[in-house]
């Protein structure tokens, strides 16, 4: 019996000294983080200066988000996947199914994750007592994040 409550002490012990590291860890990771500061660029692109592939493929990059945008809409975005490989897009009076070639999971889970904060936003909004819509499928979506190589955020000029 004895040597059980020493056990358990030892290990209560183990665990505050650990518990002890790590939020010594976070306030060191805060206190460097202070300083640092999130950049946001606005690129604009020239189309007389791509050639034909990546121009296309950078058209390609922002209807796929658009496909991607209205489907979570329709589907709800808290149950939407950023995984999905392909999405049904409303043309005429039937539906399609659209392969998601370009845009990247990164890109997808930026997209949706967006729309969920959007969702909340408004929810807040209403429960402070202004008027709000319901959010409405996208004619076009011309921001993107791009999260990638140093770069937060690549919005579309031309439609």
């Amino acid at each position: 019996m004895t040597v059980l409550k020493y056990t358990i002490c030892y290990n209560t012990f183990m665990q505050t000294a650990k518990y002890r590291q790590i939020a010594k860890e976070r306030s060191e990771t805060r206190e460097r983080r202070a300083g640092m500061s999130a950049k946001c660029y606005e690129v604009k692109v020239l189309k007389n200066h791509l050639d034909a592939v990546t121009l296309e493929k950078l058209g390609r990059v922002f209807l796929e988000a658009k496909w991607l945008t209205n489907y979570a809409i329709a589907s709800g975005p808290f149950a939407t996947d950023y995984k999905i490989k392909s999405v049904q897009v409303k043309a005429g009076d039937s539906f399609e199914e659209r392969e998601l070639k370009v845009i990247s999971s990164q890109m997808k889970q930026g997209l949706i994750d967006q729309l969920k904060q959007d969702i909340i936003n408004l929810s807040k909004m209403k429960q402070a007592g202004i008027k709000v819509g319901k959010i409405r499928f996208k004619k076009f979506v011309n921001t993107v994040a791009a999260e990638r190589y140093n770069v937060q955020n690549c919005r579309q000029k031309a439609r």
